[in-house]
């Protein structure tokens, strides 16, 4: 049974007095859902890139926490696609939890001043400082970004290479992190920069939304805070490549292992379709004389390689725990 549709067309009188139907309302629904789905399929493209190169930016992390350099890198598949979108994800969640604990205490905070005399001192106070909130907002964004992206970098710098080195080459913060099996200093450290990344968001939109008038301000300030974003976010996806490297390792043991120095552990950290990376570590070195190198094997050199057993060794284990693999 064919379904009748009623179409209203909009017309106008031409200069010859005959009514000219310019565009129904069917038509103009039809464009209308069309462009909602081609921004539809325009935002998921642009979600899938940057989560694409945010897992991109993250395996390069803990390729070089590793000292993966000479390995190749893997072809870009759905895994790096799945883990620039968790590492963003987390992002999210830690700016919110923050942002929501902060707004239950200002609402908080505003129904207990309004319960005593402070509130009509401090709205006075507050419109003699309406004009100057902007610049001190201004300034608490600049600052909070600036403590942000040198702390990224500095952690960035301390993680090159931080399987090699010894816990006083790494920073504390590091040594915090990759030493607790139980991701309690990672969390906190997530936590704080969650936090900062809540304060530079919630005060840039309140900028960009209610103070900033200049059109061609407002779209220059909107560009550099969301550069700033997405910038923090692909270095909060490299140091969460370097958390990666928290876990377990297969100790492994070769044809041709035995051209090893003695008491020395062969942990798989790493492949590729040419070769093997092992990481090299004498377990009975004195702390001052710990050495730990890695070791690229050609493949065609390996005629055979067994999984001794799996350990859960971080890559600024402690001189003790490397001892017990030996033994």
């Amino acid at each position: 049974m064919p379904v009748e549709e009623e179409v209203r067309f909009v017309s106008h009188v031409d200069g010859s007095g005959r009514p000219t139907p310019e565009i129904s309302e069917a038509t103009t629904t039809n464009c209308f859902s069309g462009l909602t789905a081609l921004g539809w399929s325009a935002g998921i493209a642009l979600l899938t890139a940057l989560a694409t190169c945010a897992g991109m930016i993250r395996e390069s992390g803990r390729s070089s926490a590793l000292a993966l350099y000479s390995l190749a890198r893997p072809a870009i598949d759905q895994k790096d696609t799945y883990k620039g979108l968790s590492c963003i994800l987390s992002a999210v969640l830690a700016m919110l939890v923050p942002f929501v604990i902060a707004w239950f205490v200002y609402r908080f905070g505003v129904w207990l001043l309004r319960k005593t005399k402070l509130h009509g001192r401090l709205s006075s106070w507050k419109s003699g400082l309406d004009r100057f909130l902007p610049w001190i907002a201004l300034l608490i964004v600049v600052v909070d970004v600036g403590l942000l992206n040198a702390s990224v970098g500095r952690l960035m710098n301390q993680a090159e290479g931080i399987i090699l080195k010894h816990a006083a080459d790494a920073g504390t913060v590091w040594t915090a992190i990759l030493l607790d099996e139980d991701l309690g200093a990672a969390s906190v450290y997530i936590l704080l920069f969650g936090t900062g990344m809540a304060l530079f968001v919630g005060i840039s939109w309140w900028l960009i939304a209610t103070r900033v008038k200049r059109r061609l301000s407002k779209i220059a300030f909107s560009l550099w805070a969301g550069v700033q974003v997405l910038l923090l976010v692909f270095g909060f996806s490299y140091l969460f490549g370097v958390a990666d490297t928290i876990g377990e390792f297969p100790i492994v043991t070769f044809s041709g292992s035995q051209q090893l120095a003695p008491h020395s552990c062969s942990l798989l950290v790493g492949s590729d379709d040419k070769q093997f990376a092992l990481l090299i570590v004498n377990c009975q070195a004195k702390p001052d004389e710990l050495q730990k190198y890695v070791v690229y094997v050609p493949r065609t050199e390996v005629k055979w390689m067994a999984v001794t057993r799996v350990a859960q060794l971080q890559p600024l284990a402690r001189l003790d725990d490397l001892k017990k693999l030996a033994e």
